[in-house]
């Protein structure tokens, strides 16, 4: 009996910084794709499956695009945190890495996910000014 090797795929995903406080900044996220198995795999890529930012999906790009056996290569993405992310709390993102085996069959990694936190401080502002500071009757009108 020939058993036939089949493709495998890993990703780690992790997000930098892993909290944000304002919109405009920068989160890079990182998608460390390996190949623990024991053919070459082609047509390397990673792709978000649930993204919860309210901005642009991310665009990942991946240095290399075929992974021999116990080979690895780090994917990037960057996304700018919007007013809504910040409201919302958090920006959730889950991605697999994808691609095919030497007989051509599709290779999918088992997903990994990331959660930058959002935190957020409400505040309100209060200023109180009297015109005239003081009155000199009764009846005297304050604005």
């Amino acid at each position: 009996m020939t058993v036939q090797p089949t493709g495998q795929l890993t990703v780690t995903k992790s997000a930098n910084p892993t909290t944000v406080t304002a919109a405009g900044q920068h989160v890079v996220y990182s998608f460390e794709v390996s190949n623990p198995g024991h053919v070459t795999i082609t047509d390397l890529g990673v792709t978000d499956t649930a993204f919860s930012g309210t901005g642009s999906t991310p665009v990942i790009t991946c240095p290399v695009t075929t992974l021999a056996p116990g080979g690895s290569t780090t994917c990037t993405a960057s996304y700018i945190v919007t007013q809504a992310d910040v409201d919302a709390g958090q920006i959730a993102n889950t991605a697999v890495a994808h691609g095919s085996s030497p007989t051509g069959d599709a290779v999918d990694s088992p997903p990994s996910s990331a959660t930058v936190t959002a935190k957020h401080t409400p505040s309100l502002t209060v200023s109180k000014s009297a015109t005239p500071a003081t009155v000199n009757d009764a009846g005297d009108v304050i604005s």
